[in-house]
């Protein structure tokens, strides 16, 4: 989270002066939410399909980081606004499936009577690390590179570690595009407990 809130508009800042910061971040960050959104349940549903032999949680956790650590090379790198697009675009997609595995995983692997208390402890992860990243970057603003590398690299030790620690399991069975877009919907009025647990989500996540 540290690049959206401090990061990206200390990179934009540099590259198109602060004149144009303003539009130009709107226009990186917004290409990227839209890429976050496409990313995500697309590669949740092929986390939950991938056939390789090294797993289908763990195919993700690595693929995911290194491909969010590259889209943060980038726009530490990158001396163009296109640069800075692809970039944030790349740590989206990438970040994104690697955020749909690794909560995957807590339903597979964490028995149902636990789940409340493991999710709770991990409910103030995000906060938290929003505030260390953002001492982090405070901490090596005077390299670019370096203010956007570490804390990738840290996200990439923690989806290591847990790739080593946590077994995979099976995959479900092969669908095509309708099976894919028809499990978007889920009736409110046959299942209102997860229409109200949706509900609050997504409105915490808007807050967010």
């Amino acid at each position: 989270m540290s690049p959206p809130t401090v990061s990206l508009a200390l990179r934009v800042r540099d590259v198109v002066g602060e004149d144009q910061r303003v539009s130009t971040l709107s226009t990186v960050l917004s290409v990227g939410a839209f890429a976050a959104a496409i990313a995500s349940p697309l590669l949740g549903a092929l986390s939950d399909r991938t056939t390789l032999r090294f797993g289908k949680r763990r195919t993700w956790l690595v693929i995911g980081p290194l491909v969010g650590l590259t889209g943060l090379a980038c726009i530490g790198l990158g001396g163009a606004v296109w640069l800075l697009v692809v970039g944030w675009v790349l740590a989206q997609a990438g970040w994104s499936g690697t955020l749909m595995a690794a909560q995957a995983v807590l339903t597979e692997r964490i028995e149902p009577g636990m789940r409340g208390r493991v999710s709770g402890l991990m409910g103030p992860a995000m906060p938290v690390g929003m505030v260390a990243a953002t001492l982090l970057v405070s901490l090596l603003d005077f390299s670019p590179v370096l203010m956007l590398l570490v804390p990738g690299l840290i996200g990439v030790a923690g989806a290591v570690f847990l790739v080593a620690v946590v077994p995979d399991t099976s995959t479900l069975p092969p669908f095509g595009p309708r099976e894919f877009f028809s499990s978007f919907y889920v009736n409110p009025r046959r299942y209102p407990a997860y229409a109200w647990a949706f509900a609050s989500r997504f409105l915490m996540f808007s807050g967010v």
